[in-house]
């Protein structure tokens, strides 16, 4: 028995980032809202994350094999796993409540020791050593009042303000991050604008300006692309 259970600490020790330095924690209660508890109580079988009053929800079904499950964020460097708890119908539910200033959750699970991406979840990155990890979009929606992005009608006006006479484009994975298609017009000194037609949804982008990468400093929202690295991200609807 000691045997198996040196090799399950070995095991997981590689899959996770750093065991011996992780801190497990049961849910917290704190800040609950009605309606969340309310949730708590009820969720039956597995569901997608979701986000109710600030909290990112997530259910998990009874699986008599499973003893423990978990959930760990890259915001806190995987040290921390929180601990899923059992609702009176046995479903595993957990509540976590979503640090201000956040345009994403990126995490990953722990079922029983083994560390691995959200199934359920379809938005997934890779980190640096290739594991793979799950994200769940806390995009901008576009406000009439922003410098940019901007609705205009059924299209989305992209705002970048720099110096005079720069070449300055707009990238984005609804092109597929081609750098050269979306070329900004210099409406007034240092202030270059395009106005470009997009679909509902959410969608990330940046701007290069004489070939630089640079993110939209009026959106404070941003998230991690695997091919692209950090950009900026907002929803359109």
């Amino acid at each position: 028995m000691k045997k198996l259970f040196f090799v399950m600490i070995l095991f997981t020790a590689i899959i996770s980032p750093s065991l011996f330095a992780l801190t497990f924690r049961d849910m917290s209660t704190e800040e609950i809202t009605d309606k969340v508890r309310e949730w708590i109580q009820t969720a039956e079988g597995n569901q997608t994350p979701i986000i109710m009053d600030g909290f990112m929800l997530i259910a998990r079904e009874n699986d008599p094999r499973i003893n423990y499950r978990g959930i760990a964020f890259q915001h806190e460097e995987f040290q921390i796993v929180h601990k899923f708890q059992k609702n009176k119908l046995g479903t595993f539910v957990m509540a976590y409540k979503i640090p201000p200033g956040k345009s994403s959750i990126i995490y990953r699970l722990i079922q029983d020791g083994l560390w691995s991406a959200d199934n359920l979840n379809q938005y997934k990155i890779q980190d640096a050593r290739g594991f793979s990890l799950s994200c769940l979009p806390l995009a901008q929606p576009i406000q009439n009042d922003l410098d940019t992005p901007r609705r205009d009608g059924e299209s989305v006006v992209f705002r970048f303000e720099g110096e005079p006479k720069q070449t300055v484009f707009l990238t984005g994975d609804f092109i597929a991050w081609d750098p050269y298609t979306y070329k900004m017009n210099e409406i007034l000194p240092g202030i270059y604008e395009i106005n470009v037609k997009l679909p509902v949804g959410i969608h990330r982008y940046y701007f290069l300006k004489n070939g630089a990468k640079i993110l939209d400093e009026s959106n404070p929202f941003t998230d991690y692309s695997r091919l692209e690295g950090p950009v900026s991200v907002f929803e359109f609807f």
